[in-house]
């Protein structure tokens, strides 16, 4: 499929697909891939499974829309698009149509903004209420990470939120560590958060700082859950991990003519000593 490419003078790359203004790859300079993407993403006419999907106006199956909402499976306008020695940047748009507004009945239109650095992308989403009347909505980045399978993996930062656990459906206190070990299907989002969050393995670590987005999401299917999901090959459960912040508990209530921002910067690095 199409897809538009960003570059700095230091070698970092990230490539976006205008449909759904999805980021499918983001390499720091000097670095790896960091994004999962799955081989088997597109083989069952589900939308784009990795990288960077925009959720809106419904997180998951939480309301009667599709799910993850309604714009991941069409084509956004891109607006500018700046190359640049030490940052590129580019803008994207899409805005409600006949097919949204007989699922949806609210007028909006939605940006993305991704910025690459050396080491750092930055995305940030704005929501603008275009219509005559108020609407709430959900939103998120849902970012899949690449795991390295059988090599620990720690996040930091989650210790003083609460969560909802929707394996259980059970709603938990605060644990208080200051590290959580992902070793299992989990599938939870945490309640109030603050940043930063850190993904560590082993000697690398990508931290995440979030601006607007209320909510974090932590998901991984690891070898539990991965075979009731078609686009995702039963060997590729351990090498993800999404985290990504959002708003779900507390949907904002955006007013005629009001414009939300919600945004996310993550970098990439060697972990701390």
């Amino acid at each position: 499929m199409q897809t538009l490419d960003l570059y700095t003078a230091s070698g970092a790359r990230c490539t976006v697909m205008p449909l759904g203004a999805t980021v499918v790859s983001w390499c720091p300079a000097g670095g790896k891939e960091q994004l999962f993407m799955s081989r088997l993403s597109g083989q069952s006419g589900l939308p784009v499974r990795g990288g960077i999907p925009v959720v809106f106006p419904q997180f998951a199956e939480m309301g009667h829309l599709p799910k993850h909402g309604l714009v991941r499976d069409v084509v956004w306008e891109l607006v500018t698009c700046s190359q640049g020695e030490q940052i590129s940047s580019l803008l994207l748009r899409t805005q409600a149509s006949e097919a949204s507004l007989a699922l949806w009945p609210f007028a909006y239109t939605l940006h993305l903004h991704i910025e690459l650095y050396e080491q750092t992308l930055r995305m940030t989403l704005e929501v603008t209420n275009s219509g005559t009347q108020a609407f709430q909505f959900q939103a998120a980045l849902h970012t899949y990470f690449q795991l390295q399978q059988g090599v620990p993996v720690t996040v930091h930062g989650l210790d003083q939120a609460g969560y909802i656990d929707k394996l259980q459906q059970i709603r938990m206190p605060a644990t208080g560590k200051t590290q959580l070990s992902v070793n299992q299907w989990m599938d939870r989002i945490y309640l109030d958060t603050a940043t930063p969050l850190q993904l560590t393995q082993a000697e690398h670590a990508v931290q995440m700082g979030y601006l607007g987005f209320s909510d974090v999401v932590l998901w991984t299917p690891w070898q539990q859950g991965v075979t009731a999901i078609p686009d995702i090959a039963d060997d590729e459960g351990c090498r993800m991990l999404c985290i990504e912040p959002a708003c779900i508990a507390q949907p904002p209530l955006l007013p005629a003519g009001g414009v939300w921002r919600g945004s996310m910067v993550v970098c990439a690095g060697p972990a701390a000593r």
